[in-house]
């Protein structure tokens, strides 16, 4: 059995209830991460695992470690997410930047229910207990949005030691993916006051809905967490000069740089 945990921020992203982008306070440095479980058939009833915390490491020391918020706190019965079905564990926009490891807190309460029923709590090694560690070495670029997956590979995990007793020792692996994509550009004059909108066809009304927007700051601009897909960009200096839209196609993991939008 299998078990997924994924990091990123889906909700970030265009199409599933919000956006990054920069304002005209800053220009956007953060990427979004979220976690997720999920699992595949394993030979139990319940498969529970009590999750207490996900941590990142950003520099390779004990010191550069820092904490996800959960939305929840506790046991997880696996073999409630598989065959596709998953739950967010949590999410969060994070400063873009290298990721070396992640680790997965557990608790004390972790058991196994066999299909006759019986419950057996489930002995954890004092190592889980203060963090599974798994190597990533990753680079998030600001303004995506990314999934990182890891297998828990229930089945391999669960020792039977004879006697009734079972213990849990994890066994996981990690693969991270881009979750969405973004749009840059360049406004010059870079003094000039610009707001850049991001409009997407709507296929019933067959006009264009606003789906976010920027101010260019010293002329620079970036619109993250957008899905994929072909968008308008309209470029909107603030006095003076006429919006000049242009064509943008987002493809998952990349940046589509506009260029230089120039006005004169």
């Amino acid at each position: 059995m299998r078990k997924n945990i994924i990091f990123g921020l889906i909700a970030g992203l265009v199409g599933f209830g919000g956006l990054a982008s920069c304002t005209d306070k800053d220009v956007t440095t953060t990427s979004r991460f979220e976690v997720r479980l999920t699992d595949a058939p394993a030979d139990y009833a319940k498969v529970l695992v009590d999750i207490q915390g996900v941590e990142y490491n950003v520099n390779g020391t004990d010191g550069g470690w820092k904490s996800l918020p959960l939305k929840r706190t506790g046991v997880y019965n696996l073999l409630n997410f598989r065959n596709g079905v998953d739950t967010i564990l949590a999410g969060e926009e994070i400063a873009a930047g290298k990721i070396s490891q992640i680790r997965l807190k557990l608790g004390h309460n972790n058991s196994i229910v066999l299909k006759n029923g019986e419950t057996i709590s489930l002995k954890v090694p004092s190592g889980a207990e203060s963090g599974l560690k798994l190597n990533l070495h990753a680079e998030l670029e600001a303004g995506l949005a990314y999934v990182l997956t890891v297998d828990f590979d229930a089945a391999k995990s669960i020792v039977e030691h004879g006697n009734g007793k079972y213990s849990l020792k994890p066994v996981l692996r990690a693969y991270r993916t881009a979750a969405s994509g973004a749009i840059a550009g360049k406004v010059t004059p870079d003094t000039l006051s610009t707001t850049v909108y991001l409009l997407k066809l709507n296929s019933v009304t067959q006009k264009n809905d606003t789906v976010a927007t920027t101010i260019a700051k010293a002329g620079s601009f970036l619109i993250g967490g957008v899905a994929e897909g072909g968008y308008t960009v309209r470029v909107a200096p603030t006095y003076k000069f006429q919006p000049k839209d242009l064509n943008a196609n987002v493809t998952i993991g990349n940046i589509f740089d506009l260029g230089v939008v120039a006005f004169q």
